[in-house]
């Protein structure tokens, strides 16, 4: 095959009938070559979002996983079954006199029917030293603010997971505060169930401070 005839400027070449631009090849080519790296570019950009977001379900699986593991495992043992609870000290320092912020008490999740407010009964007692006090039965504080003790209901007719009730003093002084902290018995009870009446399903001291 002959050579091919390039014009002196070299921009040109003769392809026997006319004079094509010898640079036209060399751009599309260019043009090729320089999408590659944006092509490769894109899809780099893809895989890591995608390693990212199955790392991410990964972890919230996990951590759901070992906070219902965590729950199950604190309660496995004791009679709180089906129901499962969480207490916090209350907000609010305990004094000397009545009225006092104590323990709040938080319904996780459950396992069996919903609770009835008209259904429990919330007692607490006062541990000291290697005696509890007489347990003092708490009622819906908007029923009797001036019980020995109350708590907070929620609207509604049931107690429902997540809800975080308040335990309070109320026209008896509980605690004092005179020591560092006052531990505190929290116990729930089931007015009836199942056929049977009085079935405990938490009990579990709590500090308030």
């Amino acid at each position: 095959m002959a050579d091919p005839i390039i014009s002196p400027d070299g921009n040109f070449i003769w392809n026997g009938n006319e004079w094509i631009s010898a640079s036209a090849p060399s751009v599309i080519v260019e043009q090729s070559f320089s999408q590659q790296p944006m092509n490769s570019s894109n899809s780099g950009r893809k895989i890591k979002l995608i390693v990212a977001v199955t790392l991410a379900m990964l972890i919230i699986g996990s951590s759901l996983y070992i906070w219902f593991d965590y729950w199950e495992k604190e309660d496995d043992d004791d009679d709180s079954l089906p129901y499962f609870f969480r207490n916090n000290d209350a907000s609010g320092q305990v004094t000397d006199e009545a009225y006092d912020n104590l323990i709040s008490l938080q319904l996780m999740y459950h396992r069996s029917d919903n609770l009835e407010w008209d259904n429990i009964a919330i007692s607490i007692s006062k541990v000291g030293g290697t005696v509890h006090d007489t347990p003092y039965l708490c009622e819906i504080y908007e029923s009797n603010s001036d019980a020995p003790c109350t708590f907070d209901a929620s609207d509604g007719k049931y107690w429902l997971p997540m809800y975080e009730l308040l335990i309070s003093e109320g026209d008896v002084n509980i605690c004092n505060g005179e020591d560092p902290y006052c531990e505190i018995e929290v116990t729930i009870n089931l007015i009836e169930y199942k056929g049977e009446s009085n079935i405990n399903i938490y009990s579990h001291n709590g500090r308030a401070y």
